[in-house]
């Protein structure tokens, strides 16, 4: 599987295969995982029926942020890359989030953050992180 596709055919209807063999069209799939080799014992674990999440060395905290370098859809791929995040809230609650303005080499786990609002139509503004600035 290179780049995130597989070819698949797909077993037409309106007539019999053979075992082994595809009658139908081939179908480019977009929404399968292009494991590497950080990635794979997840896959790996994933196909066996188990969950494995990463925990941050130092600390322990599951924690998670992903630098998004491609997304072909709109209006995301006018915004790449971008930093897609898990933020703990101080308050408790945990949010799906962007950190921005902020050098994704300086991300760290547990690095404070503070809350920014980044209009993105007329009538609606959307959360966002960004490092704290040093005192």
């Amino acid at each position: 599987m290179a780049g995130g596709r597989e070819t698949v055919a797909l077993p037409s209807d309106s007539q019999e295969t053979e075992p082994g063999r595809a009658t139908s069209e081939e179908v480019v799939r977009f929404d399968l995982p292009t494991p590497n080799s950080e990635t794979q014992p997840y896959w790996d674990a994933a196909r066996n029926g188990r969950l494995l999440i990463k925990r941050c060395a130092d600390c322990g905290r599951a924690h998670s942020w992903s630098v998004v370098y491609r997304n072909d859809l709109p209006p995301f791929h006018e915004r790449v890359p971008y930093v897609a995040a898990v933020v703990d809230l101080e308050e408790g609650p945990r949010m799906m989030t962007n950190v921005v303005d902020t050098d994704v080499d300086a991300l760290r786990v547990g690095m404070p953050l503070e809350v920014d609002f980044r209009p993105v139509a007329d009538a609606v503004a959307l959360p966002v992180f960004r490092a704290v600035a040093a005192a």
